[in-house]
């Protein structure tokens, strides 16, 4: 609900000036979706930029999203796969979804299907049922 997403708004914004890297990377996921504050994609990619410093996965992931749909972003593939890559390497099972995708269809990177069947394999071992329906 939108009070409940305005309340985590105020306790991410706290904490990410404390540095949290989680809290950062909710923080932007609030901004690219407008949830608790007004949309705003250079303020998302703000602060994924800065809880990526961290490694922090979703931040990772997230600015890998940016880059491939260019939201917010010039679209850049080879941007993208760095940052689904990062997080990939972190177990983040959405990135390694990601990651499996772009080597599927040969996207900022050379075209793999034995690489996109480890990723998509990868995903799915960590419960990542969309990796389950992508894996052809």
């Amino acid at each position: 609900t939108q009070k409940n997403s305005a309340a985590a708004y105020q306790y991410y914004s706290k904490a990410a000036n404390l540095g949290n890297s989680a809290a950062m990377a909710n923080l932007g996921l609030l901004y690219e979706s407008g949830e608790g504050s007004h949309k705003n994609l250079g303020k998302a990619y703000h602060y994924y930029t800065e809880a990526s410093k961290a490694d922090n996965s979703l931040a990772h992931n997230n600015l890998g999203k940016l880059y491939y749909f260019g939201h917010g972003v010039t679209r850049n593939l080879d941007l993208a796969f760095k940052h689904f890559s990062i997080a990939a390497n972190l177990e983040n099972h959405v990135a390694q979804n990601n990651l499996a995708l772009m080597y599927e269809k040969g996207e900022g990177i050379g075209k793999s299907l034995d690489k996109a069947k480890e990723h998509f394999t990868k995903a799915a071992r960590h419960g990542y049922q969309v990796a389950h329906l992508n894996y052809k």
